[in-house]
């Protein structure tokens, strides 16, 4: 293998690409501009939504004694957006009309005497001697928003009839509130944007290395032999290895081109964008980039990049055309998300065993970095097993090298037939001429 032939071949690899429209749309532009596009999206569509169940008037019934029904009535049509459409006395005809749609929730009065309570010190007001219910449809946004608003009214008049009930005894608030609950939230802004970079960051991250790698791996591999440009490029005088290792650094290329282009645009679009839906109020989160992150972020998107650039490529040899390709590499696409799908929660911890697991492990790396903490034993452990994933990744390309007709496209089948019929799982062996 020479090294001059591998940087030409790289080159003009890259150079090709480059004038290949939709390898870079998917790899360099699709990273690019997917996430500023996809959360400016997202947050328009719950603020649409959000704004829409918040303007519906909530629709509630009141069941109980006519006179407490009255009173609580009373106080209910002066909270806004809140209409008492009338009254039942048996509670599952109100479920009933719920799961209908007809009411959104309905509120149930019960007196002291009604439920047996034990007899109070005072006297309290009519309402002060009652409890009160709010039956809802969890499932529904129009009615779980009625509940809410059903108990902030509800706790309006608790509060209300404590207080007269205090003034008339001419006792002040302080004096029969036996205790205070107060909350003091000690997390900085740079702490909560922190915390949102290190959920978002990893997960991006390695989304948008895979997805910079599948479609320059399947078009140098299966494409190459779509456009029946395979035979002319072996017959050419670099080795098959030049040829090889040149297309495989290329396709990491641009994967980790795309992961580091998605993480700058996500982290200057990201403050903007929030900022602009919380239209001037005070921000809660200041979304900085740690500088120390930045070279254990890089490291690792190589790191991945290279890993999944052997892995798709793998398996995008043996399809014979560029739909092929997509159907025998997704596999291995999907297979490096589902890692990541367990790591959204912020509790998870870093542990060796997780260290073991690729892609995975390069997440919670950056995740950690992002937070500022260095675990170096598990980061070396990390570094570790992505090289041995590396590492078997390409030897099996160095098998697969091994036999004319895979190289060729003569082979019939996927990987996995590969695997079974010519690394000795079953099957009879036939070894093609090595370069």
């Amino acid at each position: 293998m020479s090294a001059r032939d591998v940087w030409l071949w790289y080159a003009m690899e890259i150079r090709s690409a480059l004038r290949e429209r939709n390898i870079v749309i998917n790899s360099l532009l699709l990273p690019l501009l997917l996430y500023p596009a996809m959360l400016w999206l997202m947050l328009s569509g719950f603020t649409f939504v959000q704004g829409q169940t918040e303007g519906l008037t909530s629709r509630v019934i009141l069941v109980g004694e006519p006179a407490v029904r009255d009173a609580l009535a009373e106080r209910l049509r002066s909270v806004p957006k809140l209409e008492i459409v009338g009254s039942e006395t048996d509670p599952a005809a109100g479920d009933a009309r719920i799961r209908a749609g007809e009411i959104d929730a309905v509120v149930i009065v019960q007196t002291a005497a009604e439920i047996g309570a034990p007899p109070v010190l005072v006297e309290p007001s009519l309402l002060g001697s009652c409890r009160f219910a709010a039956r809802y449809d969890e499932s529904k946004d129009r009615s779980r928003l009625s509940a809410a608003r059903v108990r902030t009214a509800v706790d309006e008049v608790r509060r209300d009839v404590l207080h007269g009930e205090a003034a008339a005894r001419g006792i002040a608030s302080d004096a029969w509130q036996a205790f205070h609950v107060g909350a003091v939230d000690t997390a900085s802004r740079e702490d909560i944007g922190a915390l949102i970079l290190k959920l978002l960051v990893p997960t991006i991250l390695m989304v948008m290395v895979s997805l910079g790698c599948f479609y320059p791996a399947i078009d140098t591999t299966a494409g190459e032999r779509e456009r029946n440009t395979w035979e002319t490029a072996l017959s050419v005088s670099a080795s098959r290895s030049s040829i090889v290792t040149a297309k495989y650094l290329y396709v990491a290329t641009f994967g980790a081109a795309a992961g580091l282009l998605n993480i700058v645009t996500m982290v200057l679009s990201l403050g903007p964008i929030i900022r602009q839906f919380t239209r001037g109020g005070t921000d809660k989160a200041a979304f900085v980039f740690p500088m120390s992150a930045i070279p254990v972020t890089a490291v690792g998107t190589i790191v991945v990049a290279l890993f999944v650039a052997a892995g798709l490529m793998i398996l995008a040899s043996f399809a014979r055309t560029f739909k092929e390709g997509q159907s025998m590499a997704s596999p291995f696409y999907l297979a490096t998300m589902l890692p990541i799908m367990l790591l959204q929660s912020p509790d998870i911890e870093f542990t060796p065993g997780l260290a073991l697991v690729p892609v995975a492990n390069v997440a919670m790396v950056v995740r950690e970095a992002i937070a500022g903490v260095f675990n170096w034993p598990l980061i070396a452990l990390t570094a570790a097993v992505e090289i041995v994933a590396v590492a078997g990744c390409l030897w099996i390309a160095t098998k697969v090298l091994a036999f004319e007709d895979v190289i060729v496209g003569g082979f019939s089948g996927s990987f996995f037939t590969f695997a079974t019929k010519r690394l000795g799982f079953g099957g009879r062996r036939s070894k093609g001429k090595t370069e």
